[in-house]
């Protein structure tokens, strides 16, 4: 049978069903799988609570761009002992659960059942009864917990002219085009400094250096290791434009190869499950020199885009960018339901909003003879522009300026379009109501749009914001926070 025909049958039973470590096999029930399934004639152990497995929350936490929040809660076995293994004293922290819905043996394979969970197991706690309950988290906690820039310079492993000053500073990392960047002295006998650690690899330009802000001569430009060495000794602060990290001969150039990159190789991700659509294509460029976290450097270079990122249920990184939504996608009609729902208007309708773009990534007071336009610039934090349409004003006059929308590209034009984005979703007034969903296949997914055609007056396009998956009832429902 169709699982989701199953799942919106009141009168099909369901199957709850937890694989912790691809080691123990867990149920709400007894269940055993068929010798066609894989794996063969493999017993469920029936000790998940009723109710055991938790709903399953995803929001995306800023139209404005960012990250999703996810949470499973907490998982709840009637017994601490499966199998034979006491999980009240077995360690099963950071362990991969998976969780899946199914229906009896003999109508659902193994291979057709719904997933509904993939994470790793947090902290675990014990009942007074003989039960216990763990948290399931998602792969957000391991970028949380991943350092970026990965290395730190270590005096006893550089050269001898290595200042001891730098010691246990972090190594450089430049992603994009980088303008002005500081660059970190490794040899002061040889006056060579360095803009990219070489683990990362190599880079794919350093097309100007300066001193206070004033080009200077170069004996030698190593890309490979992300170093240059000046010919003769600065008199202030060295800076320089930089192309950056190739992944072997492609440049990470866009928010997209960036984000890709970032999360195959210090993320821990398959590429095969890396779900990046829809971003915008232009140049952009992030420097790093001081110790962060991969979530946040993911996260920052999403805000700058109007993007978000999330892991689905089934483990997949899903990168997207916020849109207002649009027509096409799901219909529900359910009118006697619809005509129930109180809608709340959003407080954010804006007019203008002012850009950033064009980083500079060392503010400094340049020496007299940079020109007057770049030394203005070499001050600043970069350029500013701002994409406004009177008419929003015109129509409402509470229209105000958006907060300055940070982006990361180097062109102004790329940043001028999502300024015109961020005006098509907030240039209109928008509601939010959160309604029961039917199951539906395909799955509805976080940024997707639906439309209500029984809302009365807000009937229209709505964009899926806040899901809650809920699987303990008799018939499994989507509670949907919707934005429109």
């Amino acid at each position: 049978m169709d699982m989701i025909t199953l799942l919106n049958d009141p009168n099909s039973e369901k199957i709850l069903q937890l694989e912790i470590d691809g080691t123990h096999y867990l149920s709400d029930t007894a269940y055993y799988s068929e010798p066609t399934d894989t794996p063969a004639n493999q017993p469920y152990a029936p000790v998940i609570a009723q109710g055991g497995i938790p709903s399953y929350r995803r929001r995306i936490q800023e139209l404005w761009g960012g990250r999703s929040l996810a949470s499973w809660g907490e998982v709840s076995l009637a017994s601490e002992i499966v199998n034979g293994v006491d999980f009240s004293t077995t360690s099963i922290r950071g362990k991969l659960v998976e969780g899946f819905v199914t229906g009896k043996r003999n109508l659902v394979a193994l291979a057709d059942r719904l997933q509904i969970i993939k994470g790793v197991i947090g902290s675990k706690s014990v009942n007074a009864d003989g039960g216990i309950s763990f948290d399931v988290i998602d792969d957000q906690s391991k970028f949380q917990a991943t350092e970026f820039p990965p290395n730190r310079y270590d005096s006893a492993t550089e050269v001898a002219g290595f200042p001891v000053a730098n010691h246990g500073l972090s190594k450089p990392v430049c992603l994009g085009r980088c303008k002005n960047v500081p660059a970190t002295l490794v040899d002061a006998g040889t006056w060579t400094y360095q803009v990219n650690d070489p683990a990362t690899g190599s880079i794919n330009a350093i097309s100007a250096v300066y001193d206070n802000g004033v080009v200077v001569s170069t004996s030698s430009i190593d890309l490979v290791n992300g170093k240059f060495t000046l010919t003769s000794a600065p008199v202030g602060i060295v800076t320089a434009d930089v192309d950056g990290v190739k992944d072997g001969a492609t440049w990470l150039s866009t928010t997209t190869l960036i984000v890709d990159w970032l999360a195959r190789n210090y993320g821990g991700v398959a590429g095969a499950d890396v779900d990046i659509s829809g971003l915008p294509s232009g140049v952009v460029g992030i420097f790093l020199n001081s110790s962060t976290t991969l979530d946040t450097v993911i996260t920052s270079l999403l805000q700058g885009c109007l993007g978000w990122w999330q892991f689905s249920s089934t483990g997949q990184l899903r990168v997207r960018q916020i849109s207002a939504p649009v027509s096409g996608g799901k219909i529900f009609n359910e009118k006697k339901q619809l005509s129930e729902l109180v809608f709340t208007e959003d407080d954010e309708l804006y007019w203008s909003v002012p850009l950033l773009y064009q980083r500079n990534w060392q503010r400094l007071e340049p020496a007299s003879s940079v020109a007057a336009n770049q030394a203005t610039w070499l001050r600043s934090e970069g350029y500013e522009s701002r994409t406004e349409d009177a008419a929003i004003l015109a129509a409402y006059d509470y229209a105000s300026t958006a907060s300055r929308l940070e982006t990361y590209f180097d062109v102004k034009a790329d940043a001028e379009t999502v300024g015109t984005l961020a005006l098509a979703m907030f240039g209109v007034p928008r509601y939010r109501t959160v309604v029961d969903l039917p199951l539906t296949a395909p799955l509805t997914q976080l940024g997707d749009s639906i439309e209500f055609q029984d809302a009365g007056i807000f009937d229209g396009d709505y964009l899926a914001i806040g899901l809650t998956d809920e699987w303990d009832e008799e018939l499994p429902v989507v509670k949907a926070e919707v934005w429109g």
